[in-house]
């Protein structure tokens, strides 16, 4: 007999009214954001703003008790240095849509997880990563799940976890050195994946940079970290490294199939395209629009996440099925919405937050440029970084740490050098996806290991992610910077 769909995870539940309405506020909000984006008009910032204003208000009792006190917070603060500063009282609203885009794009990449946790693209991955049978030598294994996970993660962002996690094999070996290669992996697509809001966040936050500035000074990166987690990984030995990645049991087999069957309940006899073909056809839609398309960058990656979404949804689990699970999709409708709610509501209140801190440091940029000027470039860099992972440590946002430092790092200091800063701050924030237990990839990782959210990311991550910081302020002084004055 076929499951009922209120069983099944992605299936539609029944919601109170006021989650109905902040998910039809969040529909209409998106494009005002995207409009208020490419225009940069103030009558569209505002309009997004009051929209803004609308969805946190409905969705305040939806957020965790930390989250509210921490948007409580960054209001308070940003708009009270804004009217310390001499802001228009009607440019508080618009301030809420200056970093709104970010959870947009959120909202985009979330609705690609519907139609990504197909069963049919868990068994594609399966035999990807496991190999015949789950034989697969160790090592080989851990190297793939690394660079499947970095480069699905940089494609569907989170929603690369509705695959990648049931082909590891179960809770055995979600508990085990798999998950750290994971999680690193895909920690390490915010280095330059144009579907990580960050690195459009600092692209405009450095404009000097460019794609190929910021792609030179990034890309080297990765297989340092890459070779870093595998030396990591034989030393703990070989039996510790073949026990970490031993195949699942027959019974967690079986209760994968059980909920693979659950999940794909409404959409039986369907099917889609490859997960290689969509998750291409994201990637090229994204770099086409951008190519042939004015405005920002992140408008037209957005775009491609919404189209790619719904055309696969419709393709993998037709219209009805689309339907249904767009009004109440999972991530917005119960018990999903805490998770995206709290996201939008941090990145929408970063936006008074980092405008009105860099107001407050706008005076003290001589002093800033001074201390710059007198250290080493590489030891400059990794201050940046250290700025950015320190302030995750004080539950703010890696995105507002980001925006500030830039606000407060003088243009004497960055002119000419955008992109090693740029490079920098995206470093700074991928030390924050790994070993900070206050980012959200750190809590996600830490929920499906069963671990606390600190020995998921500092206990387990901590030394790997300091030598990598550390392997990253060298290269962008030493490296990075001789090659980026070759190819100009």
């Amino acid at each position: 007999m076929r499951p009922s769909a209120p069983n099944t995870p992605f299936s539609g539940r029944t919601c109170p009214p006021h989650t109905r309405a902040a998910a039809l506020v969040m529909i209409a909000t998106v494009p005002l954001v995207l409009l208020a984006w490419l225009f940069k008009t103030p009558g569209w910032s505002l309009a997004a703003g009051i929209a803004l204003l609308a969805y946190l208000a409905l969705t305040w009792t939806d957020l965790r008790r930390s989250t509210r006190r921490a948007v409580g917070a960054m209001l308070i603060i940003g708009w009270s240095a804004l009217l310390i500063t001499g802001a228009d009282p009607l440019s508080l609203a618009a301030r809420l849509s200056d970093n709104a885009i970010v959870g947009v794009l959120i909202v985009a990449c979330g609705l690609l997880a519907v139609p990504a946790a197909s069963p049919r693209y868990v068994a594609e991955l399966t035999r990807l990563v496991s190999g015949v049978s789950g034989r697969r030598p160790p090592l080989s294994r851990l190297a793939l799940v690394f660079w499947t996970g970095h480069v699905l993660g940089a494609l569907l962002n989170i929603s690369a976890l509705s695959v990648l996690l049931p082909a590891l094999g179960g809770a055995r070996a979600r508990d085990s050195r798999l998950m750290r290669s994971l999680h690193r992996g895909f920690a390490l697509a915010g280095f330059w994946s144009p579907f990580y809001a960050t690195v459009a966040i600092v692209l405009i936050a450095y404009p000097g940079a460019g794609w190929r500035g910021l792609l030179t000074a990034t890309l080297p990166i990765l297989p340092i970290a890459f070779l870093l987690d595998m030396a990591a990984a034989l030393r703990h030995g070989r039996t510790a490294l073949a026990r970490a990645v031993v195949p699942p049991s027959d019974e967690a087999r079986a209760a994968d199939a059980a909920e693979a069957e659950a999940l794909d309940a409404a959409t039986a006899g369907r099917q889609g395209p490859s997960l290689w073909l969509a998750a291409g056809g994201l990637a090229g839609l994204g770099i086409g629009l951008d190519l042939v398309m004015p405005g920002p960058t992140l408008v037209w990656v957005i775009v491609a996440a919404l189209i790619v979404a719904h055309v696969w949804m419709l393709w993998s689990q037709g219209p009805r099925a689309t339907w249904t699970r767009l009004v109440r999709p999972r991530l917005i409708g119960p018990p999903g919405m805490t998770l995206q709610a709290n996201e939008i509501a941090v990145f929408a209140a970063a936006g008074p937050l980092a405008a009105g801190l860099a107001a407050i440091l706008a005076p003290a940029a001589p002093d800033i440029a001074a201390a710059a000027n007198a250290v080493p470039l590489w030891l400059a860099i990794l201050a940046v970084q250290m700025a950015i992972f320190g302030l995750s440590h004080l539950g703010v946002h890696p995105v507002a740490s980001i925006l500030l430092v830039a606000g407060a790092l003088p243009d004497q200091v960055v002119a000419g050098r955008d992109a090693l800063f740029a490079g920098a701050s995206l470093a700074g924030y991928t030390l924050t996806l790994l070993a900070s237990p206050f980012s959200v990839t750190g809590q996600v990782f830490a929920s499906l290991t069963g671990a606390t959210s600190w020995n998921q990311t500092v206990t387990r991550n901590i030394g790997y992610a300091l030598i990598m910081g550390l392997a990253a302020a060298f290269w962008l002084d030493l490296g990075a910077l001789p090659l980026l004055a070759a190819l100009d």
